[in-house]
């Protein structure tokens, strides 16, 4: 099934939903869908009605990365309990309210523009950031087909990206600033949010407000600013020594058209803008800094 269709049924409430929990269940029904619990839902079956996994809790998400491979169902997973469990209802109305043809035909856009350039300029507020691409990228998933047999997230389909994952610089580096209107984390194990939410979600809070940016250097984090305040020393200790570090992991172009609430903790925001992230989600929380007004100049260099 393609994207927009699954969107289109999204919308029109003839997707069913499959929820790991009794309230989320209870609210799908009443914005009209038909719910299934997610401990009886079969995702082996190839001839199951497409569907929207919802994951409340954790344990879900590990058990639909133990069933990636033997999953013949076709569905897409919208996973809060990796951000904030109590941003569902809050996250629903998002994305049920966006229109997904306008960001899947912008992120087809990007991800041409993205295979046919040789670097970029990222324009802010806070000045302009570079960006040198090597010679292939690695994307996670430019497919706009919700497929079996494959763990998709309703974020992938509204975003397009590309990641440094075989090193820090792998895929592309980014030097110079950039302006941010809030950021986005998400966690994959309940040991790491433990030991990481209290000074997370501080930052996001003081980052809500506007008015911030980050300054780069070889694909560093070396400043970071929330307002007027200079909040480098605390995110570089949060940082340090953990998996990259301030390096930066993720560049992003979100292709949908949201307002977020930046008090929030919600998967869609980074779909809102261009971002920048850092950290895998395992030592450290995966952090996007979300810049929603920032423009993007692609550029081929002289052979």
């Amino acid at each position: 099934m393609d994207a927009a269709e699954f969107f289109r049924r999204l919308r029109d409430r003839s997707l069913s939903i499959i929820a790991d929990d009794a309230a989320a269940l209870a609210l799908v029904e009443r914005l009209g869908f038909r719910g299934e619990p997610f401990e009886t839902a079969d995702l082996s079956r190839k001839d199951a009605e497409p569907s929207l996994v919802i994951a409340t809790r954790l344990a879900t998400v590990g058990a639909l990365y133990d069933r990636w491979d033997s999953s013949a169902a076709r569905f897409a997973h919208f996973s809060v309990a990796r951000y904030d469990p109590c941003a569902l209802e809050y996250g629903l109305s998002q994305l049920l309210g966006l229109d997904a043809d306008a960001a899947i035909y912008r992120r087809a856009a990007v991800y041409e523009s993205l295979l046919s350039c040789d670097d970029l300029e990222i324009t802010s507020s806070a000045g302009v950031l570079r960006v040198r691409c090597a010679d292939e990228l690695e994307i996670a998933n430019m497919s706009a087909e919700v497929q079996s047999g494959w763990l998709q997230s309703v974020t992938e389909f509204l975003e397009a990206s590309m990641v440094n994952l075989a090193g820090e610089e792998s895929s592309f580096s980014v030097d110079g600033a950039f302006a941010f209107a809030g950021l986005s984390y998400l966690y994959n194990t309940a040991e790491l949010r433990d030991a990481c939410s209290g000074p997370i979600d501080a930052l996001q809070q003081r980052a809500a407000s506007g008015d911030n940016w980050l300054e780069l250097i070889d694909n560093r984090v070396v400043h970071v600013q929330l307002g007027d305040e200079d909040a480098t020393d605390e995110l570089l200790a949060l940082l340090a020594g953990k998996e990259r570090g301030a390096a930066v992991t993720e560049l992003g172009f979100g292709c949908a058209r949201l307002t977020p609430d930046w008090t929030r903790n919600a998967p869609l925001h980074k779909c809102a803008g261009v971002f920048l992230g850092i950290g895998m989600g395992m030592d450290l929380p995966h952090i996007d800094f979300i810049s929603p007004g920032a423009t993007v100049r692609y550029l081929t260099r002289d052979r």
